[in-house]
């Protein structure tokens, strides 16, 4: 074709045919990969074409994809614009709006450059004769599409893609691949902004926009699953699990068990589908649908017992037993115990140490307090560094001080047994400030940020006072409860430590300090906020407490206790003598 076109401008005199002949051998030099030859061949073609020829079109179009080859966008666009200004109607301008468009955007004119994509999507969504360009135009946006991506574009890249998807209604799976990334990301970038809304409006509406795109990502990745159902088996369960985790991500547990439903009937001998199950037994029980959780967990380890996955389903099936009520505590104790005695999972396995706290727990729930300290002091022994430790000591001191109360309970029914009883009391309540004061050590004096361990944190002021009061030891008692009082005086809970101050000292015959130490529950009443009394966490309103108080002031009882003081001391200094 350049021999004959060379021959060509050899023979021709008249200019216009010299400018064809030097635009067809610019095409060629340019498919033929000498970009250099080419652009100056077609610069003088289009000299000698005049902007009056239909070829000037075609030479300003190829000297503009010549420029965006080149890396010169600015430039491009200039050519591209050439076509659009001077040859509307020609059968390149289409061509030339998809690159004047994909330089706009490469330069940072975003909504120019979209207004061009979109217009070109229209045009070949609604004209017939635009089909020939559709390929072309669906690879243009797909380009545009990666580089405002790359740029953190994410909105107008996603623009792109629904231009893309309704170019291609039935497009190939990298285009699910591609959106579910960009929509993944775009969730991050909200995100990151959510802490700087101005109003607390813009906050959830940012949070909102998070949730919705992290569900579309996960939308996009079932569907790139689905679509690699045949081509890649690998690649196709890969892609489910990251649409899962978006869902689950989003909050959208819905989706995630749909999902994971299908997975799991469509496939029932992956290789997979344990841990399919393990994951759809989770999102039941998140969603507070304890009967469907059962039903997973149960089928999981009857259905695949070999597997890992129903060895985890142990634990949370155990919970979810717990949850659907004391009727069916027997039977969570018998799926814990089969997990602590599984041959799969070691001492080291999450499941194992997880079994053995609930264990001690439903122990501890159900009263059986000596088992409750077994398990519990064997899970401090093999995780020492467990960051749930303070937990661990609070509920073995509340099961030995609940133990040493259900030991007075026996006392009553066995007056032969009761020094045994009381010796045994003894040691438990000892036992269980030891380990009260091991949780107000170890919480020190912050305040942690775990509402149950916060509750911990503060019962064991309280208790381990209790635990001295019922020891008989009055003097310390009143010690820990005026500390607890003094922690938590804007809690109700203070009020109670007071009362117990007040009858420590009556039992040790102080009437006066007793009698002082109600007037300071007084004044600490007074000055408590009402919202002590209205958080839910103390059952006795306000009004009482100032009733109560009043009439311990107003009725005397001082005086009288004071009176049966003193007469006990006469009677015994009488008898003394």
């Amino acid at each position: 074709a350049k021999a004959e076109l060379n021959e060509s401008l050899r023979l021709a005199a008249d200019p216009a045919l010299q400018g064809e002949a030097n635009y067809r051998l610019g095409y060629c030099m340019w498919r033929t990969g000498d970009s250099a030859e080419a652009e100056r061949l077609l610069r003088l073609a289009r000299e000698q074409l005049k902007v009056g020829q239909p070829l000037d079109a075609d030479a300003a179009y190829l000297l503009g994809k010549i420029r965006q080859e080149l890396n010169d966008p600015k430039e491009a666009a200039a050519f591209y614009q050439a076509v659009l200004s001077s040859h509307p109607e020609s059968a390149v301008a289409p061509l030339a709006r998809l690159g004047r468009g994909e330089c706009r955007i490469i330069l940072g004119e975003d909504a120019a450059g979209l207004a061009d994509l979109h217009a070109l999507v229209r045009q070949a969504s609604e004209e017939r004769t635009r089909e020939a360009y559709r390929q072309d135009v669906i690879a243009g946006i797909r380009q545009s599409a990666a580089v405002l991506a790359a740029q953190e574009k994410y909105d107008f890249a996603l623009e792109l893609l629904e231009d893309e998807h309704l170019l291609e209604p039935s497009p190939p799976p990298d285009f699910y691949e591609r959106a579910a990334s960009v929509y993944e990301r775009h969730a991050d970038q909200i995100e990151q902004t959510v802490n700087d809304a101005p109003t607390a409006a813009d906050k959830i509406r940012r949070q909102q926009d998070v949730r919705r795109s992290r569900t579309l990502a996960g939308d996009s990745y079932i569907a790139f699953s689905r679509a690699l159902t045949v081509a890649d088996d690998k690649a196709h369960a890969a892609a489910m699990w990251k649409g899962v985790d978006l869902y689950d991500r989003a909050g959208n547990l819905p989706m995630v068990t749909s999902a994971l439903e299908l997975f799991a009937a469509e496939r029932p001998e992956d290789g997979q589908t344990p841990d399919a199950l393990l994951r759809l037994g989770r999102a039941y029980q998140a969603a507070g649908l304890f009967d469907k959780a059962v039903a997973v967990f149960e089928r999981n380890q009857l259905r695949y017992p070999q597997s890992l996955a129903a060895s985890k389903s142990g634990v949370p099936l155990a919970q979810a037993y717990i949850a659907r009520g004391p009727q069916y505590y027997g039977r969570a104790e018998n799926v814990l115990l089969a997990v602590l005695n599984n041959p799969i999972l070691s001492p080291d396995a999450e499941e194992f140490g997880q079994a053995l706290f609930d264990l001690a727990q439903l122990y501890y729930r159900t009263s059986r307090y000596e088992e409750a300290v077994v398990r519990l002091q064997e899970m401090t022994q093999r995780y020492p560094n467990d960051s749930r430790t303070p937990q661990l000591h609070f509920l073995m001191a509340d099961s030995y001080r609940k133990s040493a109360a259900l030991l007075i309970a026996k006392m009553r029914d066995a007056q032969s047994a009761q020094a045994e009883a009381l010796a045994a009391k003894k040691d438990r309540l000892t036992n269980a400030k030891k380990f009260y004061d091991r949780v107000v050590d170890e919480f020190g004096d912050s305040t942690p940020g775990a509402e149950l361990d916060r509750l911990y944190q503060k019962l064991s002021y309280f208790y381990r006072a209790d635990c001295l009061y019922d020891l008989g030891d009055y003097d310390a008692a009143i010690k820990d409860y005026d500390q607890a009082a003094m922690r938590y005086q804007d809690d109700a809970s203070a009020l109670s430590a007071y009362v117990q101050i007040v009858n420590a000292y009556v039992e040790m015959g102080r009437i006066a300090d007793a009698k002082r130490a109600n007037e300071r529950a007084r004044t600490l009443l007074a000055r408590m906020p009402p919202e002590a009394f209205t958080d839910g966490s103390f059952s006795m309103p306000k009004d009482y407490w100032v009733r109560w108080l009043k009439w311990t002031n107003d009725a005397g009882l001082w005086n009288g206790l004071e009176d049966e003081r003193q007469a006990a001391q006469r009677f015994a200094n009488g008898t003394m003598q």
